[in-house]
This record gives C-alpha cells, structure tokens and sequence, in this order.
C-alpha cells in the first residue's frame, strides 16, 4: 500500500514549522543563556559592593581602634604615674600611682569597651596592671602581638589573630612599647564590632551570608561571620578556590 503523496503546499508549509521552530529555539536558548549571564554578573556586582562596603567598615573600625589605644597613655599626669610605677624605687610613690593608674584604665574600660582588657608589663613581661585585677602578677607571651606605633587611615592594616586561651576564639592584642623601654602598653580587642558587621545582612538578600577568613594556628579558619557568636572557635582548615585565592592576596568572584 503507498502513502499518501504531501502536496507541495504542505512540504513548504512543514518546512516553514520546523524552520520557525529551530528559529523559536535558538532564539529562546540565547535570551536563556544572556539572562542567566546578566543575573549571574548582578549577584556578583551586589556581593562586590556588600564585600566592599564591608572592607571599608572594618578598616575604619581598626583604625578608630588604633587611635584610641595609642591616646590612652597621652596625657602628662598618665605618662610621669607610668615612670613612676616602672622606674621608681619608692614603694609608697609606686602605690600611689598605681592606684591613679588603675582608676584611670578601669573608667577607660567603661568608656571604651571595645578596649576589652588593658594592661601594663614592666621588662620581665610581667602583668604589674591591668582592667582585669585576675591577670595582674602574671607573665605575658609577646608572640602573637601586634605592635602599632601609629595610625596609618586608609594603609592596609594586618593585625595577628590568634586563639585566646580564656575565650578560646579569635583574638587580637596591640601593643606599644614606651619611649624608655621600661615597659609597654598592651590592649586586647573586643571583636564582637567585627562581627556584627560582617554578619549584617545588608545588600546580600535572604540567602546571601558573608564571612571573615583569617590564618589561626598555620590553618585558615573563621574569623567572624559563621559560627554562633557565643561560640569557641573550632580550628579546622578552609578549602575551597575562592577561600585559596583570597588568603594568597587575589581578589575576584566565581562559581566554585
């Protein structure tokens, strides 16, 4: 049995159809592919400025630190009690002065609580003051200090996190030695600023989640941002292209 023969007519007609359809398709899978481009590259811009906006914030927060931390030994009745405390043989005047010094940094600690334990090491590295009257008597480790001289507004600032053996999270502690090498000034950071702001959901939407990556014992670990706040910080090492890329110095976005 034949088929029945297609008129011409039709052959042209079906013609037209596949060809409309093939057309409708690419069509269609171009829009697709430069609509999905388009939206990846406006995340990538929002997650850019968020980042940015962020960066900026920190930095301003670290130098407003900076500046505090240096001015709390400025004024001239606070440097001759510190002389006084470090290099005088007179126990009574010593005493005095401790107890100007101490009042002093205690009311500092109040108007400042960022500034979250500040205190006094003479030569041996001795704790002979501090806001926290537990610490006093005991020996300082300087290894994992950051010494600042000045505030440097708008220079890259790397402080040294590290593991504080009382909190058991990230931890930062400045330091400034004084002019006579009789002593130095510590100060360790409240860093709960840090990470309200990194947390903050702003310009990220509801899925969107920012986090602050840092070296903590030779491993790279978090910072802030995403454990609980109340939370020890667990060391584990991060591994990811985009965590690789940041902690050797490259910026950039992807899909990883």
């Amino acid at each position: 049995m034949k088929l029945p023969q297609l008129s011409l007519t039709t052959k042209i007609a079906n013609y037209f159809l596949l060809l409309a359809l093939i057309t409708v398709s690419i069509v269609g899978g171009v829009a697709y592919f430069r609509a999905r481009a388009a939206l990846k590259q406006a995340a990538f811009d929002r997650l850019s400025v968020a980042a940015t906006l962020k960066e900026q914030e920190i930095t301003r927060w670290f130098e407003d630190q900076q500046r505090d931390f240096l001015q709390t030994t400025q004024m001239p009745d606070v440097q001759a009690n510190l002389d006084i405390l470090l290099s005088s043989s007179n126990k009574r005047a010593k005493q005095q002065a401790y107890q100007v010094l101490k009042q002093y940094l205690n009311r500092l600690n109040q108007i400042k609580p960022s500034l979250r334990e500040i205190y006094i090491l003479d030569r041996s590295n001795k704790i002979i003051l501090s806001s926290n009257n537990q610490r006093e008597g005991e020996y300082e480790i300087l290894a994992n200090i950051t010494y600042v001289e000045e505030v440097k507004v708008g220079a890259n600032f790397a402080p040294i996190f590290y593991v504080s053996p009382i909190t058991r999270k990230p931890a930062i502690t400045l330091a400034k030695p004084f002019a006579n090498r009789s002593g130095m000034i510590l100060v360790d950071l409240d860093l709960q600023r840090i990470d309200r702001i990194v947390r903050e959901k702003t310009g990220l939407g509801k899925s969107g989640e920012s986090y602050l990556i840092g070296s903590l014992i030779s491993k790279n670990a978090f910072l802030a941002g995403k454990s609980q706040p109340n939370q020890a910080t667990t060391i584990d090492n991060l591994d990811s292209p985009g965590i690789n890329a940041a902690m050797s110095g490259l910026s950039g976005y992807g899909l990883y």
